[in-house]
């Protein structure tokens, strides 16, 4: 560790009180994140920009937290931007995101 801050983004997820570290699959690359907890998929998405992500900085835990005056379990990942990238995420983070709802 050279003492650098690092830029990240920070992805939260609720999750069940009674869901443990061992029933989560986390699956990360430049492309892609899911997240199974219990067998079910929370989350599958594909990032807009796949050139941004340090997939071996990145890494996710899980944290109580207190939202509204209840405590949540949440799953946090911590999604690191690579060094000789800009120092923020300008547009979106999830090819998802850039369509259009038609409500």
């Amino acid at each position: 560790d050279d003492g650098q801050l690092r830029e990240a983004v920070f992805l939260e997820v609720p999750l069940r009180k009674d869901v443990e570290a061992r029933q989560i699959r986390a699956h990360l690359s430049m492309r892609q994140l899911k997240l199974v907890v219990h067998g079910d998929t929370l989350l599958e998405e594909e990032f807009e920009d796949c050139k941004w992500l340090d997939v071996g900085e990145s890494y996710w835990e899980i944290e109580v937290k207190e939202v509204k005056k209840v405590r949540r379990k949440v799953l946090r990942y911590v999604l690191y931007v690579m060094t000789e990238c800009p120092k923020y995420i300008t547009r979106w983070l999830f090819e998802c995101e850039k369509k259009e709802d038609d409500g």
